[in-house]
């Protein structure tokens, strides 16, 4: 779009189309990123708590045999 408003005379139209084009683009990724950071962080945190979980399990077997 550069290059075709360079030769045509319409760089300002062109410019502040690809402006536009690229604000939108920022926001969708943005809006992408903040809908998908919580649930990853959310997935870790049950997968901490399940690893805890686990792992205590032998242990606590092990002492009601006893």
């Amino acid at each position: 779009m550069y290059n075709t408003g360079e030769v045509s005379g319409q760089l300002d139209d062109g410019l502040l189309r690809l402006q536009k084009y690229y604000q939108e683009q920022g926001s969708r990724q943005m809006k992408a990123f903040s809908q998908w950071v919580p649930k990853i962080i959310y997935f870790a945190i049950v997968l901490m708590i399940a690893y805890q979980i686990v792992s205590f399990t032998p242990g606590i077997i092990a002492r009601l045999g006893k």
